[in-house]
């Protein structure tokens, strides 16, 4: 989940491990999705794993939230309670239990309560939350996308909603060719569906991280959420021939 993991480095001359921060992309975590053209919102789990939500908070430093078009979950639910409304924040959480958000899509949908008439600077909207299992605060991300647009899954290379064994051809198209696979899926965020690994670059690096989401069935969604055998060594065969031809030739591709 995400309370469990805790980064620590050593640096040269010291003989202690410092301790770093860990923060979770918007392209991997719980966002806060916003319309840009009318401030509707939803809470979206862009996540490969399932989240028990237990509380989120949004927040706004230049007082841009419009509680009237807040629309709190606790009016359709009695298991959540809500603070009052204001300009710059907006917060509700569990009385009891959890709302069970499941990986690649799952949402929750909190009406409008964005004002684009008074919002200069996107970056001045903060949004937090926290799971069943940890009382922490957790940073998720805000992305503002209108509601036909596309928002690409970590995997999904073939951009069709869902990471299943469909998106193997796109993904070694985009290691072995990237401009013929911009030029197969315009406007596709490459880093988005294809930095698996999370390190800001696509490379062969991201070959072993993409075959455990497909292999994985916590990982993946859709109809084909656990494949079968014979489509297990179809992802590693495409995927050893195309390491193969890496070290024959020598490519490297980004």
């Amino acid at each position: 989940g995400f309370d469990t993991l805790r980064l620590a480095y050593t640096v040269a001359g010291e003989t202690s491990a410092r301790v770093g921060d860990v923060e979770f992309s918007s392209r991997n975590t719980l966002v806060l999705l916003v319309d840009p053209s009318n401030g509707s919102s939803s809470l979206v789990n862009q996540s490969n794993f399932d989240i028990e939500l237990d509380s989120y908070f949004v927040s706004s430093i230049a007082d841009v939230l419009d509680p009237t078009g807040w629309n709190e979950l606790s009016e359709s639910d009695s298991g959540w309670i809500s603070s009052t409304g204001q300009p710059n924040r907006l917060f509700e959480g569990r009385l009891s239990g959890s709302n069970f958000l499941t990986a690649n899509g799952g949402s929750l949908a909190i009406g409008a309560p964005v004002d684009f008439t008074l919002l200069s600077d996107e970056t001045d909207l903060r949004f937090q939350f926290t799971i069943a299992s940890s009382p922490t605060m957790i940073t998720g991300g805000v992305l503002f996308v209108a509601p036909n647009s596309s928002v690409e899954l970590l995997g999904d290379t073939n951009n069709d909603g869902v990471v299943n064994t469909l998106d193997i051809d796109p993904f070694v198209l985009l290691l072995t060719n990237p401009a013929g696979y911009a030029a197969a899926f315009p406007g596709v965020d490459t880093l988005a569906v294809g930095d698996i690994n999370m390190d800001a670059v696509v490379n062969t690096l991201d070959i072993d991280p993409f075959v455990a989401l497909l292999t994985s069935g916590s990982l993946v969604s859709g109809s084909n959420a656990v494949p079968e055998p014979s489509t297990l060594v179809t992802v590693m065969l495409s995927v050893v021939t195309f390491s193969t031809v890496l070290r024959r030739t020598g490519r490297r591709s980004r």
